[in-house]
């Protein structure tokens, strides 16, 4: 356990991936590191029809992770073909939530953001798509779990 980083959240976030398949994601690892990643197309259109296309590689992460596992996967993520952004959440509890940011050749070959998220708390305005994602799986097993009590409350 490090930073706050809880196993039974680990659970909870990955015990419905049929939630995580709806809003586009599939099942991800990287070493240790567990989680899930989805891949999302940006298309600018025009009179003439599309001028660009690019691409966001989302991962949520929920498991696993250990600063060295985390300073490892910062290493090794390099530029990839027409990624504009390469986004990891990492669903732990911080005094001060992770906001890491590296541009690649000062952003023409994209961006590699690390951020840090617990459900309920308030998010960086950069992870207005995602963190509200983490929030809303946590609520819905809230709400199952609440519904799978039994009457008289015990």
């Amino acid at each position: 356990m490090t930073n706050g980083t809880d196993n039974s959240l680990a659970n909870i976030m990955e015990s419905d991936m049929e939630l995580w398949r709806f809003w586009g994601f599939e099942p991800w690892h990287y070493g240790s590191l567990q989680g899930v990643r989805r891949l999302v197309t940006f298309v600018k259109p025009a009179l003439i029809g599309d001028v660009a296309k690019y691409y966001a590689v989302d991962t949520v992460v929920w498991k696993g992770f250990s600063d060295s596992e985390r300073e490892s996967l910062w290493r090794s993520t390099t530029p990839k073909e027409d990624v504009m952004t390469q986004r990891f959440l990492f669903v732990e509890h911080n005094e001060k939530p992770l906001c890491r940011i590296k541009s690649f050749l000062l952003g023409f070959r994209g961006y590699l953001e690390f951020h840090s998220h617990w459900p309920g708390q308030t998010f960086d305005r950069r992870l207005k798509d995602l963190a509200p994602l983490v929030d809303k799986a946590w609520d819905i097993y809230n709400k199952r779990e609440k519904e799978n009590q039994p009457e008289g409350g015990e």
